[in-house]
């Protein structure tokens, strides 16, 4: 199938109310399993936290302060970084903010 072609059936398709009623509880169905799987593994990662907490060795404690990024990276508490994208031969500068 031509790029055109599908183009012009993705667009007839997105008219479709079933479909679009069927990609959006695709949507949120996803959306929960995300946050799902942010909850066991903050839970999991707190749990880390809890056994390293009496660890007094710099191992111990550089373990624990990647633990933390980790969580505060996981609930969006981070700066966003900005990577910025020089292309090699010509064309527009690209700036993405992660």
């Amino acid at each position: 199938m031509a790029r055109n072609t599908a183009y012009v059936k993705a667009s007839e398709l997105t008219k479709n109310g079933k479909i679009m009623a069927k990609i959006a509880l695709f949507r949120q169905q996803e959306k929960e399993q995300i946050l799902q799987l942010n909850r066991e593994l903050t839970i999991a990662l707190i749990e880390e936290l809890e056994t390293l907490k009496l660890a007094k060795s710099k191992r111990k404690i550089s373990q624990r302060l990647k633990t933390i990024k980790l969580l505060n990276k996981i609930h969006g508490y981070n700066k966003p970084e900005k990577i910025e994208n020089k292309p090699r031969f010509g064309g527009a500068t690209v700036i993405v903010v992660k």
